[in-house]
């Protein structure tokens, strides 16, 4: 009996730090623009549901997100709503307007200028050419630069080999 109660309120005690963690990469992602940050918060959910996990771990999950946090000038960005944001995430009620987004394969999106950049992992290849090696296709371009991704049936993850002539 005991076991339970304490279970129940270490597992609550985990809200305020899964909260804020949620709702300052809604906001280093979509900064004061609530509808990105309905995206973006869906999209941490939409892979949370692909991988049978936690908008937390998902959120918290090493290269996956280009801007974590709401830091320095950002900081003023950090909002109410983005805490309410993040509370429907955990609690699995978030839904985007655009129904595009709420399909629960949308679970990648980038800024346009991100794209471009190099792949971390895959050198010689920017996240553009990885992500339509891997079968991304995009979904949806927003108003602030973002495009969003979703998986398609022939999904393959890993670097483009090489064509060698």
């Amino acid at each position: 009996m005991y076991l339970i109660a304490l279970s129940v309120v270490v597992a609550f005690a985990q809200v305020p730090k899964q909260l804020s963690t949620l709702a300052t990469l809604a906001c280093g992602e979509a900064g004061g623009v609530k509808s990105e940050a309905e995206r973006v918060l869906r999209v941490v959910y939409n892979r949370s549901i692909r991988r049978n996990t936690t908008p937390y771990i998902e959120a918290t999950r090493p290269y996956q997100f280009y801007l974590k946090g709401c830091k320095g000038k950002h900081k003023n960005w950090l909002k109410n709503w983005h805490f309410r944001l993040a509370l429907a995430t955990l609690s699995g009620t978030i839904e985007a307007r655009e129904s595009q987004i709420n399909n629960p394969k949308v679970t990648y999106f980038a800024t346009h200028k991100r794209l471009g950049k190099p792949h971390p992992r895959c050198i010689g290849y920017t996240i553009r050419d990885v992500w339509t090696f891997s079968g991304l296709k995009p979904v949806l371009k927003t108003e602030v630069g973002h495009v969003f991704f979703k998986q398609s049936k022939k999904y393959r993850p890993g670097c483009p080999t090489i064509q060698n002539e």
